[in-house]
């Protein structure tokens, strides 16, 4: 999980193009961002022990970026 706090610049944002929310996780972890932003919710993207690239909710909202 990351370390870092979720700011503007580290997180990267939902954009229309994507359908799915796996999609954006994958992504984000093509492009080394360490949060996703989807539906208004932060997400913390990880890689897991078996290679698995996933997200779980950091109990943020988009009000808490900075």
């Amino acid at each position: 999980m990351p370390t870092t706090k979720p700011l503007w610049r580290n997180t990267l944002q939902k954009n229309t193009a994507f359908g799915h929310i796996l999609d954006l996780v994958e992504i984000a972890s093509e492009l080394g961002y360490p949060y996703i932003l989807w539906n208004q919710r932060i997400y913390s993207v990880y890689q897991d022990e078996d290679g698995n690239i996933n997200a779980v909710d950091t109990d943020l909202n988009i009000d808490d970026l900075e």
